[in-house]
């Protein structure tokens, strides 16, 4: 079976080398499938769409035994981390706006400028996570709880509102549409 890991980044070229062998009676057929779809073997497939996939393997030997094996793979984003000033978490005022950014690329280091992001916010109280609600926009630049992307600084921004926070500790949740999450524990004051 190729070498693939569960998780890939956007745009890294995979190459589907598989094999069978049979000592006995030999090998009568051996085909590969990418998501149904026959794939050669060797076939290097330079980009796929962020989404989950699956490579199968059937075979059989001259004696009519058919065995087949899976791979499931999703492709995702490469997320950068949260940029300052939420990097490490931290203390912010009540009643001011918290900028949430983070940027997102591809293999080969390039922007990703498309993708669906939104983020949701959830009080932390004696340590267990509270209802989650969609985050609070400061400005009108964003649409309800999602990101937009800033072509100038190449980074998806979300102006927080913390006005309706209550003091305390928040985890806010960005919701990727290649299926991750990333999360940041800041404080409110």
């Amino acid at each position: 079976m190729p070498a693939i890991p569960e998780e890939v980044v956007l745009h890294t070229p995979l190459t589907y080398d598989f094999s069978a062998t049979d000592d006995i009676s030999g090998v009568a057929f051996l085909r590969g499938f990418l998501d149904g779809d026959e794939i050669s073997q060797g076939a290097v497939v330079p980009a796929m769409p962020v989404g989950g996939y699956i490579f199968e393997a059937k075979t059989s030997d001259r004696a009519s035994n058919p065995r087949s094996s899976d791979i499931r793979y999703d492709v995702v984003y490469q997320f950068g981390g949260f940029l300052p000033p939420l990097e490490g978490g931290g203390i912010y005022k009540k009643n001011r706006t918290i900028p949430v950014k983070f940027r997102l690329a591809d293999y080969n280091g390039e922007f990703i400028t498309s993708a669906l992001a939104h983020l949701y916010t959830a009080k932390i109280e004696n340590g267990i996570i509270r209802e989650e609600l969609s985050a609070i926009s400061s400005s009108k630049a964003n649409d309800g709880n999602r990101f937009r992307y800033d072509d100038e600084e190449d980074q998806y921004i979300f102006n927080l509102s913390t006005k309706d926070m209550e003091s305390g500790e928040w985890r806010l949740r960005v919701e990727l549409d290649d299926w991750r999450n990333y999360t940041i524990v800041i404080s409110i004051q």
